[in-house]
């Protein structure tokens, strides 16, 4: 004491209820310690403090007095209903320390032991007796009656079938009543979509009963639901999404939606370097200057129709929902065009809790064109072995997934596991292939499957944060020789949905990167530039190339594939 008041003379800003604080949670730390050691009449007394404050460090003295040491002599269960083995249940052995914490604990775990099997009024005390040798542990155990379901009342609707819910509902009348069947019912609802507010409870909880009413209180969805939404993306430029919503349209769970997604790429990080580019190569060629009207191309976007049944109730009990989406979609890319419409109708299967299966085909026609990346002076041959197809391409896909969540909370996750795979069988049905420039090319034959898969762990930090750790890859397994895969079917290694530091598209072959450079070499040493094409102009002008790659999975050893043919292409 002597030498904490010197400290306090020593330093008067010294925080003397911290310091009491911290004594009183040593001290009760220290009694718990003991006691889960079997040591329950243990006293703990704080003695006195030495602080070195030039250190920042302090040593304290604490008076203990431990008491008895109290084991397990014998454990014994007692009452119970018939068949019941309750010891599995117990995590305590005889000889060992009695903790108190973990008596209670095994006390809990005999509650819901008997509340899964329908006891859910059961009652259980544990009662430590001190004999020679220890202490005798006794579980006494009351049953009490076995809980059954009585009605299912059903509250709160007012466009949806009651026998919806009643399809939905894992209950039956005169069916043994368990907790989980209650809690995996009102998952269950809310997965339909169909509510707002989902309660699944029993009728009069705190009245011991043989049979217990279920009441099942709903409160639905509005009729028509609708949201607008914009914001600035890098990759994207401005963007604004409408979304509207009309559920419930047959009473039976069937969901019609819209979505539209407008953006202008010309403000993106893309489009301003591609405006950059075409105001050089208009200063050197006036041919290149861009038309009143043609800032309207740099619109892209996504309009989906949506209809959704969210249970297909001939398949019960299997939790199995079916959709039919259509598609519109305009993808502006550096290095194509894309112009898509699709159908793509598929299921999906609830497995289980924590396991979802889904399958579904589509048909597409897309049409892919060059994007905004400055035009080149490339021959035919080189033409023909750019890394992105373009024409017109009729295509369809079967696509299969599989995903397993062992997340604590998978709106708001804290901790768990989340793994996902997919593998999408691809083929044209007709191909008219291109160059950029919209010449007649021999179509080459698209047939592969794309691979992806994605691992996600979740551990919780200090101060409520969460620490996410997430691994993607895929790959493109081509099926015939000489297969192509176009450029909306790639994977691509930045973007919005990438953790990379590079933005879409923005990554350069070697090969390439290689020739470039010999060519910019060369551009850097001519007098006047008019030698030198848009690209290297760009380059010169201080503005990075627009890439064509950037994309994983083409065909195997591309780089390989590419070098030999510059090869080919070289005068002997």
């Amino acid at each position: 004491d002597r030498a904490e008041d010197a400290g306090r003379d020593a330093d008067p800003t010294l925080d003397t209820d911290g310091l009491a604080a911290r004594r009183e949670f040593a001290r009760e730390r220290g009694e718990e310690a003991y006691r889960e050691r079997g040591y329950l009449d243990a006293s703990v007394r704080f003695v006195r403090a030495r602080l070195d404050l030039a250190r920042g460090t302090a040593e304290a003295w604490f008076d203990v007095h431990e008491g008895l040491q109290l084991r397990i002599a014998s454990l014994r269960l007692e009452g119970g209903p018939v068949g019941f083995d309750g010891r599995e249940f117990v995590s305590l052995q005889a000889g060992e320390a009695l903790n108190p914490d973990a008596v209670e604990l095994s006390r809990r775990a005999l509650v819901t032991a008997l509340g899964r099997q329908g006891y859910l009024f059961a009652r259980v005390d544990a009662e430590p007796r001190p004999v020679a040798g220890g202490v005798d542990l006794l579980f006494r155990l009351e049953s009490g009656p076995r809980v059954r379901v009585g009605r299912l009342l059903v509250r709160g609707l007012q466009r949806t079938s009651e026998d919806v819910v009643r399809a939905t509902v894992r209950l039956r009348e005169d069916e043994v009543l368990a907790p989980e069947k209650l809690f995996d019912s009102q998952r269950r609802l809310v997965l339909l979509n169909l509510f707002r507010q989902v309660s699944v409870h029993m009728d009069k909880p705190d009245v011991p009963e043989a049979s217990k009413d279920v009441v099942v209180e709903v409160r639905e969805r509005p009729r028509w639901e609708g949201e607008v939404a914009g914001g600035y993306f890098l990759s994207e430029g401005p963007r604004v999404v409408l979304d509207v919503a009309r559920t419930n349209v047959d009473g039976r769970g069937l969901n019609l939606s819209s979505r539209l997604k407008i953006n202008y790429l010309g403000l993106s990080t893309q489009g301003l370097q591609a405006s950059s580019a075409r105001r050089v190569a208009c200063a050197t060629s006036p041919d290149e200057c861009r038309g009143t009207y043609d800032w309207l191309t740099d619109f892209g976007g996504r309009a989906v129709l949506s209809a959704v049944q969210p249970r297909l109730y001939g398949l019960l009990p299997l939790e199995v929902g079916a959709r039919l989406d259509l598609i519109a979609e305009r993808v502006q890319r550096p290095s194509f065009l894309s112009s898509r419409i699709a159908a793509v109708t598929g299921l999906d299967w609830s497995l289980v809790r924590w396991l979802n299966f889904s399958l579904q085909y589509e048909l597409e026609g897309n049409l892919l064109q060059a994007g905004n990346r400055p035009s080149v002076s490339l021959d035919r041959a080189d033409q023909e072995r750019l890394r992105f197809p373009y024409g017109f391409f009729i295509l369809h896909s079967l696509r299969s997934a599989l995903a397993l969540d062992l997340r604590d909370n998978p709106a708001n996750p804290r901790k768990g596991l989340l793994v996902s795979t997919s593998a999408e069988w691809m083929r044209d049905l007709r191909s008219y292939e291109t160059t950029a420039s919209g010449e007649p090319l021999n179509a080459l034959p698209i047939n592969g499957v794309k691979l992806a898969g994605n691992v996600s762990v979740y551990a919780p930090l200090a101060s409520g944060a969460v620490l996410a750790l997430s691994l993607r890859a895929g790959t493109i397994v081509p099926l015939v020789e000489n297969a192509r895969v176009i450029g909306s079917k790639r994977f691509f290694l930045g973007g919005s949905s990438s953790l990379r530091g590079f933005r879409e598209d923005g990554i350069l072959g070697e090969d390439r990167r290689t020739e470039l450079r010999r060519q910019v070499a060369d551009c850097r040493s001519l007098i006047h530039p008019a030698g030198c094409n848009t690209e290297q102009l760009t380059i010169l002008a201080g503005q990075p190339p627009i890439s064509e790659g950037g994309e994983l999975g083409y065909a195997l050893d591309f780089k390989t594939q590419e070098r030999s043919r510059q090869a080919e292409l070289q005068p002997a």
